[in-house]
């Protein structure tokens, strides 16, 4: 163990090496993926004609009227319409974070995109895929699945015939 330090914490707090690399990892892919141009939509007027839709849907599932919020319809818009690679959303319990996620995954999903959960925590991560429909792991899961499947796709690339890749041969 190591010590470590949280903003506003008082007292020791105490983290691995292996926390504190896979931490660095993630801090370089979220200003790596900064301005990407990675968006989902790339129109407002996309934006607004979706958000009509899911809220028809979910009044004709749930039998009445349905309408977002504002602070859910401003989160939605932001990831979808924003240009860097990685997208949160941070609140507390109750505040509606799920189903702006559940129009975000519809919207994303019907764009072809593939869409991934990440929570700090599992239990975290469990809910969100409960209550939005998202597959969701923590974010160390994630970290250490691209890890793993990078190492995966190097030595495929460096042993194509100890990868079981057909050659055509």
């Amino acid at each position: 163990l190591v010590p470590g330090h949280i903003e506003n914490v008082a007292g020791k707090v105490w983290t691995t090496e292996a926390a504190v690399r896979a931490e660095s990892v993630l801090v370089g892919l979220v200003v790596e993926g900064k301005g990407k141009g990675n968006v989902v939509l790339n129109q407002v007027t996309d934006f607004n004609l979706a958000l009509q839709a899911f809220e028809q849907r979910m009044g004709k599932e749930s039998g009445t009227e349905w309408k977002l919020s504002d602070e859910q319809v401003r989160a939605a818009q932001n990831i979808l319409l924003h240009p860097d690679t990685y997208q949160g959303i941070q609140g507390e319990a109750g505040t509606g974070k799920t189903v702006a996620l559940a129009l975000v995954r519809d919207v994303a999903e019907q764009q072809g995109w593939i869409v991934q959960g990440m929570a700090t925590a599992a239990s975290a991560a469990a809910e969100l895929q409960e209550s939005s429909g998202l597959p969701s792991m923590t974010v160390a899961r994630f970290q250490a699945d691209r890890v793993r499947n990078i190492e995966i796709a190097e030595r495929e690339v460096e042993h194509p015939d100890d990868a079981g890749i057909d050659r055509g041969r």
